[in-house]
Order: structure tokens, then C-alpha cells, then sequence
């Protein structure tokens, strides 16, 4: 009939998320255009020259 128990159901949408997330990371890597970040203590200070560099 195409019905889920609750459990199944939840299951279901916990290994559908992670697939999704893995191929949405492999996507991103794979993008040239995409600088990663690694941050160590304060984000903005150590984020916010490389996007002010990348929008000029």
C-alpha cells in the first residue's frame, strides 16, 4: 500500500538525509569556485576578509 510506520518512516528520512548531505559535500568539493575555511578561534575576523576579497 505504500504506508510506513512511524518508525520506518523515521528510519527512511534519517538515511535519505545523510545520502543527501554526503552528495551535497561531494558537490561542494568538487567546485572550483568554492574556498574552504578552516576557522581556529573568532569566525568573523578569520571569515570576513576572505568574503570582502571574494565581493570586490
Amino acid at each position: 500500500e505504500g504506508r510506513l510506520s512511524l518508525d520506518e518512516a523515521i528510519a527512511q528520512i534519517v538515511l535519505h538525509t545523510r545520502q543527501f548531505a554526503v552528495r551535497q559535500e561531494r558537490w561542494f568539493r568538487r567546485d572550483p569556485r568554492i574556498e574552504w575555511v578552516v576557522v581556529q578561534h573568532d569566525p568573523v575576523a578569520e571569515v570576513a576578509p576572505k568574503v570582502r576579497a571574494a565581493l570586490e
